[in-house]
């Protein structure tokens, strides 16, 4: 990335695909065969969201079958679904840990956004991350 003048780097994600500058917030989602690149100017910047999406209803249910497991196979004379219950409800109770979603989303003040899956960071350091947005973005603003 090539620097404007006055411009420096403040902060940038583990793999580098985000950067902050004193000017810009830039994302660079270059996937094998797909790529994209969206590149903000601070002053444009109108709203940071972070989205968590999960279904404990995905818990419950594993549960239910466990449990359900563990009473069919109470029963002496019918322990044949027993394990298949207790296995199945292990597998829809991890099936949770998978299908939870973390999004970060970026908009400017015109059309784009910059739009990043935030799965493997930790909320401390996407709400430390925020906050570097929000000061840049208002000593930009005040300059």
């Amino acid at each position: 990335m090539n620097l404007l003048k006055d411009e420096s780097v403040i902060t940038t994600s583990d793999d580098s695909r985000l950067i902050l500058t004193t000017h810009r917030v830039r994302y660079d989602s270059g996937n094998s065969g797909d790529s994209s690149m969206t590149s903000m100017m601070l002053q444009h910047v109108s709203s940071v969201q972070l989205i968590s999406r999960s279904y404990p209803l995905l818990i419950l249910i594993g549960i239910l079958l466990i449990a359900g497991g563990f009473a069919v196979g109470s029963n002496r004379y019918n322990s044949s679904g027993e394990g298949f219950l207790i296995v199945v409800g292990f597998i829809v109770g991890i099936a949770y840990f998978f299908t939870k979603q973390h999004t970060c989303i970026i908009t400017s003040d015109g059309s784009s956004k910059i739009v990043f899956s935030t799965t493997n960071m930790k909320r401390a350091s996407l709400l430390e991350f925020i906050d570097k947005i929000e000061e840049a973005q208002s000593k930009r603003i005040t300059v």
